[in-house]
């Protein structure tokens, strides 16, 4: 019986997934570069001699995943062929009837957890892998572990795609912290949540959201990667390995001290640069323009876009900015604008705490309208 085994810990790729933010052809390359990062994995597997690579849940994005995305996943599994697979299926590839993991002649190292409470025995390795699937998009959680635990000396490991909380109402398998703690794991992998959570410990178990392991969207920003740990009855060590081929970021550019579009585009490749060394061309971007500017200069953002997409790979920007201007001379302007500053100003400074923000807001908004910029959608 070993002492000690190998890990390693992912979930969430979301494999299939159709990024429909981007173009048709930015598509298919972020599609492709998924796989990608899931032949990644497996190489990493076989390069860390990995016993158990655990898959928590959503390796697919759907269960309706065109075929091609689903023959390149288990062509992954030649890399990495003396690591044991193992998988709790999420709610996004549920085992329902049309499961790609539920068809012929699958990987002979590929384990795929039941969608009831199963404990599955490594003799060799001596560990015990626990954990279930989804069987549908929706699934309760339950208080606690059904089958009994094991105190023999081997190593418990449990794989759950769910979400954890103070109590059970989500409907995506949800787990307490009591769950957890109660469970006389050694280590819990956790799917669901696309941030990585850090090692946590509820009782004398540790437990993990990996995380995705690449991004899809701008809720996703930071680095993504997997979690690979040596885990004994007393011992734990880990590292977290990025893994992404791209990131996605949010920047907030002050373009305050620019004069026009050209010096704005020109700035805002300085921060990403700066921000994010050479490399920063591979990254897809949400970009939010702030600070004051004067009433000369119209933000085009169109124009700044044109001029920075050729150098990142994706780009959207958000003008943030505010009208660098007196109010106090401008209120006293015999004009309508004049006139509307003096009324902002007033229900302002006589306005509740709580409400000054809004106030604020809508005299910015106006003032943009003023100068024709501000659109009927804008937040």
């Amino acid at each position: 019986m070993s002492n000690t085994v190998r890990i390693l810990h992912t979930a969430d790729l979301h494999l299939g997934c159709e990024f429909a933010f981007l173009s048709v052809s930015e598509r298919a390359k972020r599609k492709a570069e998924l796989i990608i990062c899931c032949e990644n994995i497996f190489k990493i597997c076989h390069a860390n001699s990995i016993d158990f690579l655990l898959l928590s849940g959503d390796v697919f994005d759907s269960n309706n995943v065109d075929e091609q995305t689903v023959n390149a996943f288990i062509a992954c599994f030649k890399l990495a062929p003396n690591t044991q697979v193992i998988y709790a299926a999420g709610n996004h590839d549920p085992l329902t009837a049309n499961s790609p993991f539920l068809r012929d002649n699958l990987p002979e190292n590929l384990t795929i957890l039941d969608t009831c409470d199963q404990v599955v025995p490594f003799e060799n390795k001596g560990v015990n892998i626990y954990g279930k699937s989804f069987a549908s998009t929706y699934m309760q959680g339950s208080e606690s572990f059904s089958r009994p635990i094991s105190d023999d000396g081997r190593i418990n490991i449990m794989v759950l795609h769910g979400d954890l909380g103070s109590d059970m109402s989500s409907g995506y398998n949800a787990i307490t912290k009591d769950f957890i703690k109660n469970s006389n794991m050694d280590y819990i992998a956790l799917g669901h949540i696309h941030e990585f959570s850090g090692i946590q410990t509820a009782g004398k178990t540790r437990y993990a959201y990996s995380g995705t392991p690449e991004p899809h969207g701008f809720d996703e920003i930071g680095t993504k990667g997997v979690i690979c740990a040596n885990i004994g009855k007393d011992t734990f060590e880990y590292r977290f390995v990025p893994t992404a081929l791209r990131r996605h970021e949010e920047v907030a550019v002050d373009i305050s001290d620019c004069a026009d579009n050209l010096a704005a585009a020109q700035k805002v490749e300085e921060v990403l640069k700066e921000n994010y060394g050479e490399k920063y061309t591979d990254n897809l971007y949400k970009i939010i323009l702030c600070g004051q500017l004067d009433e000369t200069y119209k933000v085009n953002k169109d124009e700044i876009l044109r001029r920075i997409k050729d150098g990142v790979y994706f780009a959207k920007i958000k003008d943030n900015t505010e009208i660098k201007i007196n109010l106090a001379l401008a209120a006293k302007e015999n004009t309508f604008k004049g006139k509307f500053i003096k009324n902002m100003l007033l229900k302002i400074e006589q306005a509740k705490p709580q409400d000054k923000p809004t106030l604020e807001k809508a005299l910015y908004l106006g003032l943009k309208a003023f100068g024709g910029e501000v659109k009927f959608n804008e937040d």
